[in-house]
């Protein structure tokens, strides 16, 4: 996808670990661990009224996440912690209280202004035609359950990435299709121990 430089380890990130836009952003130095590796929210930020276009800063940050599930630390790939390591001692921010992703000056960046300015032309740039609430951020969680349900087959592995409470909010993240082509097979190996030869 055609993301600015200065952009794409937000994006990312947010592929790889399906944080919602506002936990995403709020993520600040103190909720990554580079040993274990994990990221976890604590905090969500919200935006107020729509004029970041004139520069003005009306984010909140506010204490706590919209689930017990989403505060628990979220076990992340080896890769995506050295990125974020590497982004750390390149920025100019980078004590524990400041933002993990922030504009030149610090602040957090805007949830509308990475949408709109940044989210949409790439996906307009890669021809996919951008429609009024299916192609932010959520658009993240959607597809990256569906894609991580095709791969495991696991509905909770898909709840736990989520950091859903239940499982049938869950399934309404999943977009069927496919899911069940090749199930049997892995039946099959699961209690016989063998594939199908027959292919």
């Amino acid at each position: 996808m055609n993301i600015e430089s200065a952009y794409r380890l937000i994006f990312l990130t947010d592929a790889l670990t399906l944080f919602r836009a506002g936990e995403l952003l709020a993520l600040r130095w103190k909720n990554f661990d580079l040993k274990a590796p994990t990221l976890q929210a604590t905090h969500a930020l919200f935006s107020g009224a729509s004029r970041w276009l004139e520069g003005s800063d009306t984010n909140h940050l506010v204490e706590g996440v919209k689930t017990k599930g989403s505060a628990v630390p979220l076990k992340i790939a080896r890769g995506l912690a050295l990125m974020l390591s590497e982004h750390r001692e390149q920025s100019r921010f980078n004590s524990d209280e400041d933002f993990i992703f922030c504009r030149p000056d610090g602040r957090p960046y805007d949830p509308n202004f990475l949408r709109k300015l940044v989210l949409y032309p790439a996906l307009e740039a890669a021809g996919i035609k951008c429609r009024k609430h299916t192609h932010g951020f959520h658009l993240f969680r959607h597809s990256g359950a569906t894609m991580l349900a095709e791969i495991t087959r696991d509905p909770l592995i898909v709840r736990d990435m989520l950091r859903h409470s239940q499982l049938s909010t869950t399934a309404g993240y999943v977009k069927p299709g496919g899911m069940a082509n090749g199930a049997s097979d892995l039946l099959l190996e699961a209690i016989f121990g063998i594939r199908d030869l027959i292919n």
